[in-house]
């Protein structure tokens, strides 16, 4: 894991969100130590907002304190693939272009044209709920989305759905995060 007390330095676009700049940057590269993070944040009162690749990070609310920003992007590995399946599971630092790259090898598109470029996060995607044009014919993100891994407020990390699309494993949970941008979990 990364930690930077000087946002400018660790990447050149810096932090900025609505004027304010964080105290530190931290960037994960494994789930557990996103929940490390997260956890220690709830346990010391600071404030993190969740980063992908920033493209859409204008859309909410400014936030009231701004301590930290937790930057996601080296949370970028596909875990699996399984093209007979249809199934992709990526973290939340994979880009659209990589997972569409990965899919198109094997013949396989995701239907999501959101009004961001390539490099968006997958991650970002989901939080902001983004959708292009397309989704009028293939349904959004929601309807794409089978299960989620999700990192709660207290550093908990829980999983909602599976790989299947008829699972009966409980209420869907993780579509609850669609949209939320991160204000329910990362």
């Amino acid at each position: 894991m990364q930690i930077s007390d000087t946002p400018s330095i660790a990447l050149p676009a810096g932090y900025t969100l609505a004027g304010q700049q964080p105290q530190r940057v931290v960037q994960p590269t494994t789930i557990a130590e996103l929940a490390t993070v997260v956890g220690e944040a709830a346990r010391t009162h600071t404030a993190i907002v969740p980063w992908g690749a920033g493209s859409r990070q204008w859309l909410t609310n400014p936030p009231t304190r701004y301590d930290v920003a937790l930057d996601l992007r080296r949370l970028d590995r596909l875990i699996e693939y399984h093209p007979a399946d249809l199934v992709v599971m990526v973290e939340a630092g994979v880009t659209l272009g990589t997972v569409q790259s990965h899919l198109a090898a094997q013949g396989q598109w995701l239907p999501w044209d959101p009004f961001a470029p390539l490099d968006a996060t997958i991650g970002g995607l989901l939080a902001t709920a983004a959708w292009g044009p397309l989704r009028l014919g293939y349904g959004g993100p929601r309807e794409w989305l089978l299960g989620m891994q999700v990192v709660l407020g207290d550093g908990r990390l829980v999983q909602s759905g599976g790989r299947v699309v008829k699972n009966v494993a409980g209420y869907d949970t993780h579509k609850l995060h669609l949209g939320a941008f991160g204000t329910l979990g990362v």
